[in-house]
């Protein structure tokens, strides 16, 4: 993920007016319960509640009490589900809020090494926000035992993600099925998204003093012309322009419009 920008809410605040962003946005409410409005349709939230929130979607919060909350606004973010817009709570460890808080404390750190931070946060809180989507939807250990398989092989070329999915006892068919129901895409575009997270974190670390063939082959990739056409398919650029770009944002995008 490309963190553009941590924002955070110190003092609580009765209202916030209705804006959008061209970013996506994900909001953590800290403390105080009030109601969110998203496109004009009220929806209730506590703290630990979590807003995903694409470019473009009108929103704003009020609360007779008063609420804090943080923000991580984000470049490319992806859909988690079917719908772009969610509303998820954190789990019991609050570790979406420990995310956003060391999201908070890195933004505060003015070095060469600040955004590469940022974007690694950014990658494991996306990771985290589907985990508790997934099991909010379906608590099924088969069904977690392939996304932990997915996890543990992302460098691996070898890993066989039919032999994990015929593990679980369901047919091919219907796995895929609910798998694409609950992530937005089927099984294989998943591992290879894990991948192509994975190679934007190197990348991330590394900028161009690592070979773009090194990079391919860590993050599971037996072919480096595949994985620069799959990288460019899924990001919109090749690994080496992503390499030179990864710092450079428009902060225009963050301002709000009303």
């Amino acid at each position: 993920m490309d963190v553009a920008y941590v924002g955070r809410v110190g003092d609580f605040y009765q209202s916030f007016p209705e804006h959008s962003h061209g970013y996506w946005e994900i909001i953590l409410n800290k403390k105080g319960c009030g109601t969110m409005y998203v496109n004009d349709t009220p929806y209730p939230f506590e703290p630990g509640d979590v807003a995903v929130i694409p470019p473009g979607m009108v929103h704003r919060k009020e609360s007779i009490d008063g609420f804090s909350d943080v923000c991580l606004f984000i470049k490319n973010f992806r859909p988690i589900g079917t719908s772009p817009f969610k509303i998820l709570h954190d789990d019991e460890n609050q570790t979406v809020g420990c995310l956003m808080d060391m999201a908070s404390r890195f933004s505060n750190i003015d070095n060469v090494y600040e955004h590469a931070v940022l974007n690694v946060i950014g990658d494991l809180l996306y990771q985290v926000l589907v985990f508790i989507y997934v099991n909010h939807q379906k608590n099924d250990s088969r069904f977690d035992a392939v996304l932990e398989a997915m996890q543990n092989n992302i460098g691996n070329p070898d890993f066989d993600l039919s032999a994990a999915i015929e593990k679980t006892g369901y047919c091919k068919g219907y796995f895929r099925k609910i798998f694409k129901e609950f992530s937005g895409v089927s099984p294989v575009n998943y591992m290879q998204m894990l991948r192509i997270n994975y190679a934007k974190s190197l990348l991330n670390q590394f900028g161009t003093s690592r070979s773009m063939k090194d990079i391919a082959y860590a993050s599971g990739f037996t072919d480096p012309l595949y994985f620069s056409r799959v990288f460019k398919k899924m990001t919109g650029i090749c690994p080496k322009t992503y390499a030179h770009q990864q710092n450079l944002f428009d902060q225009s995008m963050i301002v709000m419009d009303n």
